[in-house]
């Protein structure tokens, strides 16, 4: 995740702050995962190996969340930084428009409409990718709130479809 993305979200932190990932050499853990790794002892600015060979400091644990969480199956967040360091061909993707394969969440303002920015946005993938793509494709981004993610999750040609 990037840096700010905690302050987006509802993790009840344990120990740390929301700005946990500032460093790009940091990791949040969740509870349970941090017990597993370090017991009972104070897992905070503890390093661990990622991915078998860069060390993160870990400096949060949040709570784990809910099964009925989006989120759920979360045991750890390491910031995006971390991630191309680690895979460096995965910073190719930070201006690939013709990719999907990342979840890219944002926060609005109070009292927005979130189908006004939708309209906003609509043709944004359009404009940045290839000719050749925007020719064959017909792609169209929009806002989704959080809220309905779990009753409107199927999409149709960009209608909710159930």
């Amino acid at each position: 995740m990037e840096s700010d993305a905690p302050h987006m979200l509802t993790f009840k932190m344990l120990q740390g702050t929301r700005d946990g990932l500032k460093d790009p050499y940091s990791i949040m853990l969740s509870a349970s995962l941090a017990r597993i790794f370090f017991g009972n002892e104070n897992p905070l600015d503890k390093v661990l190996k990622v991915d078998g060979n860069d060390d993160a400091k870990v400096k949060v644990v949040y709570e784990d969340m809910q099964h009925t969480s989006e989120f759920a199956e979360l045991a750890f967040i390491a910031p995006w930084a971390l991630n191309t360091k680690i895979n460096p061909w995965q910073s190719y993707f930070e201006d690939d428009w013709n990719n999907n394969f990342l979840q890219v969440f944002v926060q609005i303002a109070p009292h927005t409409s979130f189908d006004q920015v939708s309209a906003k946005i609509k043709d944004i993938k359009l404009k940045h990718s290839t000719e050749e793509v925007a020719k064959s494709k017909k792609f169209e981004v929009f806002h989704q709130p959080m809220a309905n993610w779990h009753l409107y999750n199927e999409f149709e040609k960009g209608k909710i479809n159930g």
